[in-house]
């Protein structure tokens, strides 16, 4: 098996490939990047995206679940544009697993703060057990 196609372990415990890992982190650090633009309105949007992706792999608000009622702005749009969501225009949004995993891993959205940290998702140490998974 290529190096590309082996599995490795993420922060939350989940095995996922690693060339999935790669083009997922450059998805979000495209968008973590606005974030800590100088344009003020576009690090507003762009970290309110991330929370909004946050949010949807948690799965845990219906404003989210349902049809993403709660995204804000052309951020669902943005998300799907990536592909860190599956889904149409209008009606309900999908993260797979596999994104879901390393969005939990990676991203840190604080709202109350407005602090978004992007973090490599991969357990380099060792220290979390395998099995771990957002489903």
């Amino acid at each position: 098996m290529t190096a590309a196609l082996q599995p490795v372990r993420l922060i939350n415990g989940a095995e996922e490939p690693a060339a999935l890992v790669a083009i997922i982190m450059m998805s979000l650090k495209r968008i973590f990047e606005e974030a800590n633009g100088t344009d003020p309105m576009k690090a507003m949007s762009a970290i309110l995206s991330l929370y909004d992706l946050k949010m949807l792999c948690l799965g845990q608000d219906p404003a989210y679940t349902d049809e993403c009622r709660g995204c804000f702005g052309n951020n669902r749009k943005r998300l799907l544009d990536l592909s860190l969501v599956e889904g149409e225009e209008t009606g309900p949004l999908r993260v797979n697993r596999q994104i879901r995993n390393i969005v939990d891993s990676a991203l840190n959205v604080d709202m109350s703060t407005f602090s978004v940290t992007l973090d490599d998702p991969v357990d380099r140490d060792g220290l979390h057990p395998p099995g771990g998974s957002l489903e």
